[in-house]
């Protein structure tokens, strides 16, 4: 399993590279969209959408609903989507601790509240990362989310395969360690400080930049932990197939969705 993972992992990061330097900011919304937007079926299935035609109708309006935030990306639609992609997943924290204690729904989710949740889930996060990229300098700011959630992900593996004694959240997901998280931790404030010394990053006050990176590494477990509750409720091991190692689209971004609207929402307003 690590070896696909790793393997997988080497063949992807060199894409997603190219991708956020190489790409003016319209093209990059377009690639990021296609992911979304197979993150998205994925998420019909998660929220047990059964007929084809529902779904497809599903990535229809998802479509819709990123071209039209798509033109006002900089205007005051962002910031409204920024907002309220934080304040879903304020929401989803005491989803996690309710299901996490054996209090929270164990059934699938109801499709009618599955739509809803999956555009709260997905769009924000869309919308933080090509907004970021039209940014000064908004290539490294992308890639500095994705080095602080791989980098809280290696950590966590490997702190929590060697340290781990306490679970973080054993009824979602039991592999998760309280030893983990405090690994992940500390690497990745060693590689975001890294990355801010050697990287032509907006220059943010020590304490802010702090501040930024322990939150995002937070929300990036939600994230993970959010995806992980609605898997079990829906009795699925992963979302998909398509990545060996990693399982699906939505199994690989799963800390994305919530990391990346919480570091655009902090850049915003720092």
């Amino acid at each position: 399993m690590l070896r696909s993972r790793v393997a997988t992992a080497l063949l992807l990061v060199p894409v997603v590279l190219v991708c956020v330097f190489a790409l003016p900011t319209g093209w990059f919304a377009v690639v990021l969209g296609a992911v979304t937007l197979m993150a998205g079926w994925e998420w019909t299935a998660l929220a047990g959408m059964r007929r084809d035609s529902a779904r497809w109708a599903y990535l229809a309006l998802l479509t819709l609903l990123l071209a039209w935030i798509g033109g006002g990306i900089g205007a005051g639609v962002t910031l409204l989507v920024l907002v309220a992609g934080l304040a879903w997943w304020l929401s989803a924290v005491p989803q996690l601790i309710r299901f996490g204690s054996g209090h929270g729904p164990a059934e699938p989710m109801k499709p009618a509240v599955g739509i809803w949740v999956g555009l709260f889930v997905l769009v924000p996060a869309w919308t933080g990362l090509v907004w970021l990229h039209t940014l000064p300098g908004g290539q490294w700011l992308v890639v500095l989310v994705l080095v602080l959630i791989w980098a809280a992900d290696i950590g966590a593996y490997f702190s929590g395969r060697s340290l781990g004694r306490h679970r973080l959240a054993p009824r979602i997901s039991p592999g998760k360690t309280l030893e983990g998280v405090a690994g992940g931790l500390l690497l990745t404030l060693a590689a975001a400080f890294l990355m801010r010394e050697l990287a032509p990053l907006p220059v943010i006050s020590g304490t802010a930049f702090s501040a930024l990176v322990v939150l995002t590494v937070m929300a990036s477990i939600c994230g993970d932990l959010y995806e992980s509750m609605v898997k079990r409720r829906a009795g699925m091991k992963d979302s998909g197939t398509l990545l060996p190692g990693h399982g699906g689209i939505l199994d690989r971004i799963d800390s994305v969705t919530a990391a990346a609207t919480v570091f655009a929402a902090g850049i915003y307003w720092l």
